[in-house]
C-alpha cells in the first residue's frame, strides 16, 4: 500500500501522511517522522475503547492534556509519545474506520462497531 494522506480530526494544522510497513505505520507529519506499531493500535482499540457505547476525548493539549483522554493513555504506553500524537494516531484510526468522532470541544471518539 502507498502513502496514505489525512487531517487532523479537527480540520486544522498540518496534514498527517503514512504508509503502513512490516507491523508499523510510517508517519510523516509536518517535518517530524516517527512509526507507530501495529501493537499500539491494537492496545488502544482493547484497552482505551472498552466499551464500545461510550465517547472519550481525544485529549492531544500538550501542555495540558484532558485526564483519561487519548493523549495521557498514548503517552502513558509509549513512553517515546507525547499526548500530542493522539492527534496522529485518532486521524489514522478515523481514516481506517477504526473509530468515529464528533467534532466538538473537547473532540470525542468511539469505537466503530465490528461488522458481524
Amino acid at each position: 500500500m502507498g502513502k496514505i494522506e489525512v487531517r487532523p480530526l479537527s480540520g486544522r494544522g498540518t496534514d498527517i501522511v503514512y504508509s503502513n510497513q512490516n507491523n508499523v505505520k510510517k508517519v510523516i507529519w509536518g517535518k517530524t517522522i516517527f512509526f507507530i506499531p501495529n501493537d499500539l493500535i491494537d492496545k488502544i482499540l482493547n484497552e482505551y475503547f472498552f466499551d464500545a457505547d461510550a465517547w472519550y476525548p481525544l485529549g492531544a493539549d500538550m501542555m495540558k492534556p484532558i485526564p483519561g483522554g487519548l493523549g495521557e493513555f498514548v503517552k502513558n504506553e509509549h513512553p517515546n509519545f507525547s499526548p500530542r500524537h493522539a492527534t496522529v494516531i485518532a486521524a489514522i484510526m478515523h481514516h481506517e474506520k477504526l473509530i468515529t468522532f464528533k467534532n466538538a470541544k473537547p473532540i470525542l471518539l468511539k469505537r466503530m462497531c465490528e461488522s458481524i
